[in-house]
């Protein structure tokens, strides 16, 4: 019933960029990470590995943010892809897209940009995914034709999403993705 997580986020701060730093560059980090400067560059964490990411008020980041948990309450123009946890905080503003598996918006909170929910995939054997798909996916069906990975080309997607309903594709999967 009390199960512990195998991801919960870091407890403390491993890390701190101070507010009177700016890093020009990429940062990729394991643990806790506090940012309370600038940073012109991608903030991830080591692929595989678990990493907390804080932004605080007077934050800023210009770049792609991928990492495991993530509070913000600065300005964040880029990405964020958060594995796990994403908490917007009142002062949070953030120009770009979102995709999350858990999140918690505070009033005052301002987004420029999508929020996607992401579908955590933990599987030992193979079992079906569904990814949201706009466009027109043109069907082949054979009998007893062999399992190849799915393709799309680009022509049989359409110009303008909007213009065509949303549909679902199922695709199976194996391994770990």
């Amino acid at each position: 019933m009390f199960s512990k997580k195998k991801n919960t986020p870091h407890p403390h701060i491993d890390c701190l960029i101070n507010a009177d730093t700016v890093i020009n560059g990429d940062v990729i980090f394991t643990g806790g990470l506090r940012v309370d400067g600038t940073v012109n560059g991608n903030i991830i964490t080591h692929e595989g590995k678990s990493g907390t990411l804080i932004i605080s008020q007077q934050a800023k980041v210009e770049g792609r943010v991928a990492v495991t948990h993530a509070v913000i309450n600065g300005e964040i123009q880029g990405d964020i892809i958060t594995q796990e946890f994403l908490e917007l905080e009142a002062h949070a503003r953030v120009s770009g897209n979102i995709t999350y598996h858990t999140l918690e918006m505070h009033h005052g909170a301002i987004v420029s940009g999508k929020l996607t929910h992401a579908i955590r995939v933990e599987q030992s054997e193979p079992k079906e995914i569904i990814f949201p798909f706009q466009g027109v996916l043109q069907e082949e069906t054979q009998k007893n034709a062999p399992e190849i990975p799915l393709e799309i080309p680009t022509e049989t997607l359409s110009e303008n999403p909007q213009e065509e309903p949303r549909k679902k594709i199922r695709v199976k999967a194996s391994g770990s993705l």
